[in-house]
């Protein structure tokens, strides 16, 4: 169920002052997982079908128009899109890089922290984390024909114009820049929701990657290697344990002040217009 879902039906309840005395909330949400496509007709027909006393206990209210009313608010805060798969599980697809003319991370101590704290969330079923080392550009390419990640993420270098240094068969890193990084992201099907830039300076062209995906978590400027350990360790973590998008980057945020570093101001969030991260979860979890 998602709890963004349920969240916002209840608060669109309670703005119209309307009694929800046998969970209505808690069904309709249920039900609109549950579709596989879930078409603005569909999600209303699901709606229709629920036993409720929703419309006996509120004199007045007109079934078929309140839930037509819900439903285009619901899609209207891209809540859901309208034709998209619910995901049950969320695929982490993490690209790390560490080319050899580059200073060396701890990268592998990151994916290390990060498989560690998503299994030991409550809902660690239902992400797979899948880390591809020595990441080659080719590699996220070759990633839209086999993967249909819910997160991209990559660890590795930012050059200080926020270009990402991915690994090549030479020793010097292959730059791709913000703008080519998003016109892969657009070929993904469906679209990953978000995307998480464990670099340097990786938040400089967040806007290029927001006409692809929903959320964009980016790095402001130079992050060291602890910081960046310790922050998506907490981010994915908060995510296992069904947390919001806001939520799982604030518990990053506290983890970086947690450390002493100083850097708890350099992670950035950033979203598409009209998607609010605070009802944004990843995952559906099956009632």
């Amino acid at each position: 169920m998602s709890a963004g879902i349920q969240a916002y039906i209840a608060d669109f309840l309670a703005r119209r002052r309307l009694a929800d005395r046998d969970g209505f909330s808690v069904k309709a949400a249920n039900a609109i997982a549950r579709l596989s496509a879930p078409t603005e007709e569909a999600m209303i027909a699901a709606l229709s079908a629920l036993p409720t006393e929703l419309y006996r206990r509120n004199s007045g209210v007109q079934k078929r128009a309140l839930l037509s009313e819900l439903v285009t608010q619901i899609l209207a805060k891209k809540l859901i899109r309208v034709g998209a798969t619910m995901p049950s599980r969320c695929l982490v697809l993490c690209l790390a890089a560490n080319p050899a003319q580059a200073s060396r991370l701890q990268i592998d101590e990151e994916i290390r922290s990060i498989q560690a704290k998503i299994r030991e969330s409550e809902h660690r079923e239902y992400i797979m984390f899948e880390p591809l080392l020595a990441a080659r550009a080719d590699d996220l390419l070759r990633a839209v024909n086999e993967k249909q990640p819910s997160i991209v993420h990559f660890s590795g270098h930012g050059t200080a114009t926020g270009d990402l240094a991915f690994a090549a068969d030479a020793a010097a890193p292959h730059l791709v820049s913000g703008e080519s990084f998003a016109s892969v992201l657009a070929l993904f099907r469906p679209k990953p929701k978000l995307v998480l830039m464990n670099a340097c300076y990786s938040s400089t062209h967040a806007d290029d990657m927001l006409g692809e995906v929903d959320v964009v978590v980016g790095m402001k400027k130079s992050i060291s290697d602890e910081s960046a350990i310790d922050f998506s360790g907490a981010f994915y973590r908060a995510i296992g344990f069904g947390r919001t998008v806001r939520e799982a980057f604030e518990q990053g945020v506290v983890a970086l002040r947690l450390n002493g570093s100083g850097e708890a101001s350099v992670p950035r969030l950033i979203c598409r217009d009209g998607v609010d991260p605070g009802r944004l979860v990843l995952f559906e979890v099956e009632a």
